[in-house]
């Protein structure tokens, strides 16, 4: 009787053979057949015959069998490879797709098997490595998430983990979102993790999406602090200050007698308010200044807010004379004065109050950022009735009173306003 090694049984070739059922060499040195198998030879002379395999499996591997020549099993009839996308045996179907591999190897490290016709089966039952990022037991938990991991060593250093986290020398947090590293242990790297959700990941202003790429968050730039639109430049077109440009004389009324002069607010600053002497008439004047200041609020969404405010009083010069009843005369909150009116004769300033305006920044119908300057109310008249002519001084659109001229003696005999438009700067 010839004793033919499995061996042989699957790989020889060079004959001319017919295919037959075989069997499978599995790891541990045992040959697997399949029901009803049998193996089909052919004599070197030409000669076939039946070889059936239910006879016994001799501890070398080998099986014997009643024919007494070599044979070819021919092409297998059992998936030999389930990791390798190749359909061996002929049926259709590939690696773990194929009922032959169930609880077989179906990946290169021999983690995963066939499992329900797919490759997804763990090998272990506990988590086998706790800083690698690989749910190794299929419990849904990976590393120092898995209770598997208490007190295990997850990272450089020999740390281990504690709390569920991997307590990493930059933190639990992902640090940096473009260096390439795992900062914080989790096995997430980079836009990867959600620690860097919104942040930025490279040059050109681009960020951390949330579909874990590094890419441009958007087409429009918002006053957010972000370069949204990959400009290089965060909060491009965004508001960062207030200016002011383009003078003009909005109108003067009175006599001509007296002493004249001009008294203007300081640099970056405008008129808000009157002081001064009221009697018969407007006995005496004092403008009363406040610097513009400039304010973002970074705590608003989406975008950051801006706004004017007035800064401290500024007293000018006192215009006239002393005596009387002393006045003092302002626009309320942070409203400026935008014009003036009153009554006046060809001898003396009669009355006069103050026009208000609130300045604001917003953004227009078009979306662009722009500042107006809208008028909102008067402020009480001072002095008296008097027996002049009313007269009104406002200054355009956008614009707001800089500094008050006229002429002084033991009243006010003549008075005027100047104006200037307020400039938005952008970056």
């Amino acid at each position: 009787m010839t004793r033919v090694l499995a061996f042989l049984l699957l790989f020889a070739v060079g004959c001319n053979c017919t295919p037959g059922r075989v069997g499978r060499l599995l790891p541990d040195g045992a040959l697997q057949r399949p029901p009803d198998s049998g193996v089909v030879a052919r004599r070197d002379g030409g000669e076939g015959g039946v070889v059936d395999m239910d006879g016994a499996v001799t501890g070398d591997g080998a099986v014997d069998m009643d024919a007494t020549v070599p044979f070819d099993a021919g092409p297998p009839r059992f998936e030999l490879d389930c990791d390798d996308g190749v359909d061996q045996d002929g049926d259709g179907r590939t690696d773990c797709e194929d009922e032959d591999c169930e609880g077989a190897a179906c990946d290169a490290s021999g983690a995963l098997l066939c499992e329900e016709r797919m490759c997804g089966g763990c090998t272990e039952t506990v988590e086998a490595s706790c800083g690698d990022g690989v749910d190794e037991d299929c419990d849904g938990m990976r590393d120092c998430a898995d209770p598997d991991c208490d007190g295990v060593v997850c990272g450089p250093g020999d740390v281990t983990c504690g709390g569920g986290a991997c307590p990493c020398a930059s933190g639990f947090e992902e640090a940096l979102c473009g260096d390439g590293t795992d900062d914080d242990c989790d096995g997430l790297v980079d836009c990867a993790d959600s620690d860097c959700l919104g942040r930025s990941c490279g040059a050109m202003g681009v960020v951390c999406l949330p579909g874990g790429e590094c890419g441009c968050g958007g087409s429009m730039e918002l006053c957010q602090g972000f370069d949204d639109d990959c400009s290089g430049t965060a909060d491009e077109g965004c508001p960062v200050g207030v200016g002011q440009c383009c003078g003009a004389t909005a109108g003067s009324f009175g006599g001509s007698m007296g002493t004249a002069w001009f008294d203007a607010c300081p640099m970056g600053a405008a008129l808000i308010g009157l002081a001064g002497r009221e009697g018969p008439r407007l006995e005496q004047l004092q403008p009363i200044c406040a610097a513009l200041v400039f304010e973002e609020d970074t705590s608003t969404r989406p975008e950051h807010t801006f706004r004017v405010r007035r800064g401290a009083p500024i007293f000018g010069a006192q215009h006239g004379a002393a005596g009387a009843t002393t006045f003092d005369e302002r626009c309320p909150g942070d409203e400026i004065a935008i014009g003036l009116s009153g009554s006046a004769d060809d001898q003396f300033v009669d009355r006069v109050s103050l026009r208000c305006g609130r300045v604001s920044i917003a953004r227009s119908r078009s979306f662009n950022w722009q500042l107006t300057v809208t008028p909102t109310g008067s402020t009480t008249p001072r002095g008296a009735a008097g027996i002049g002519e009313t007269f009104t001084a406002t200054c355009a659109t956008g614009s707001v009173i800089m500094a008050l001229d006229g002429r002084e003696s033991t009243r006010v005999n003549r008075l005027g306003a100047s104006c200037q438009r307020l400039q938005l700067s952008l970056r």
